[in-house]
């Protein structure tokens, strides 16, 4: 069986490549329930440019200065906003909201009962339960997943006596679970490429989709055509002139929303050799993210871990250092790995008495003496030998 998404190009001729309203890929909006705010400079800088907006029929919009407020629940799990400027449209695509409720229930006699957890960043400020007749309640709007939690009543931390499920929190003592379960994995869309030519995309999919969305850079491709195990998308015949673009590509069925495809393009070709890509292309990158003092410990003389019993070792100073992590580039412990791009965790003085201790304040930057500066500049400089690393990317990438 086959089946036709769309059967025409949307006008995307008249591209003013020269006068791009979106710089780079604009990432998805991620729909929250009933009111969703984007703020606009996050899409186009020069918001005051647009002419309008275009959503879906069941969505309700309002502008504020730089800010869009969609109201509303799409009806599918994707669909498409346009931002418009001289006749020209520029696309983004829109993932219904698959939050759940789940309502958090203490009873008992007690002045205030608040909730901190990983749905909060653990600031019970921020979930106040309501009393009616000594029982407290909140709703709670989640992604599935899991959370961990505890209540606080009236200054207190404890389990929830109303949910048996608990977890070690790692550091000798336990959180409540909350588990709200996912899309079963076997049940999505799961689309790969298999093959190309100079007019066209081929892609197969595990399960069928409802429906599909393709992108060349911010524009919407219409054009393409599917059956039950292919997808086939046609190459914007204008993109031969750009010498690196790129198509993705979502689909969706009942059980949820496929991985994204991004398919590299060069002169409009689709790139199938690794050798073509380079730095430049930040998407073929693979990245590693260290805490730095949880990474590797260089020097043991600058340690500094806090000498205090209610400290629990785990969450004390490791001992990682600037160091540490220059001698694992230069082991070559991250080119094992395939790995291009570092991401360092924030570099700055922490405190030498606990934060339960201190108040809030500015971190400073790291230390600019002799020896702090030296430290910085090795691992810039093994930084920048990372650079002759190849990316070990696969030819076209897929993320969930």
């Amino acid at each position: 069986m086959l089946s036709f998404f769309g059967c025409t190009m949307s006008n995307i001729e008249e591209v003013p490549y020269d006068q791009e309203l979106i710089v780079g890929k604009a990432t998805p909006i991620q729909m929250l329930q009933d009111i969703t705010i984007v703020n606009l400079e996050d899409y186009v800088l020069a918001y005051g440019q647009l002419d309008s907006i275009s959503t879906p029929n069941e969505l309700s919009q309002s502008i504020d200065n730089n800010q869009l407020t969609l109201t509303g629940n799409l009806n599918a799990k994707l669909a498409n906003l346009s931002f418009w400027k001289s006749g020209q449209h520029y696309d983004v695509l829109l993932k219904q909201s698959n939050k759940k409720f789940y309502e958090l229930r203490f009873s008992g006699s007690a002045e205030t009962v608040k909730a901190k957890g990983e749905f909060n960043a653990w600031n019970p400020e921020n979930t106040l339960l309501e009393v009616d007749d000594n029982t407290f309640t909140t709703s709670l709007t989640l992604n599935p997943g899991i959370y961990q939690y505890l209540l606080v009543v009236d200054g207190k931390e404890m389990l929830d006596p109303a949910n048996p499920d608990s977890v070690s929190n790692g550091m000798g003592g336990w959180n409540s679970v909350i588990s709200l379960p996912r899309a079963e994995k076997s049940a999505l869309p799961r689309l790969t490429t298999e093959s190309s030519s100079p007019l066209t995309i081929t892609l197969k999919t595990s399960n069928a989709t409802s429906g599909l969305f393709a992108y060349w850079e911010n524009y919407r491709i219409q054009n393409h055509m599917a059956s039950e195990t292919s997808i086939e998308i046609q190459i914007p015949p204008y993109a031969k002139d750009i010498e690196r673009s790129h198509i993705r590509v979502w689909g969706y069925n009942e059980a949820g929303v496929s991985n994204d495809v991004l398919i590299p393009l060069h002169y409009g070709k689709v790139v199938d050799n690794t050798s073509v890509l380079s730095r430049k292309d930040k998407e073929a990158n693979v990245l590693y993210f260290l805490m730095v003092d949880r990474f590797n410990n260089g020097n043991n003389e600058n340690d500094k871990p806090i000498d205090d019993p209610n400290i629990h070792p785990k969450a004390n100073y490791y001992g990682g250092d600037l160091k540490g992590v220059t001698q694992k580039i230069e082991d070559g412990y991250f080119q094992s790995l395939g790995i291009t791009t570092i991401w360092l965790s924030p570099i700055s003085q922490n405190p030498e008495v606990p934060m339960a201790n201190i108040q809030i304040q500015r971190l400073p930057f790291l230390d600019t003496t002799v020896i702090g500066l030296f430290l910085l500049r090795g691992l810039t400089i093994a930084l920048v030998q990372m650079r002759s690393l190849k990316s070990c990317s696969p030819k076209h990438m897929n993320e969930e």
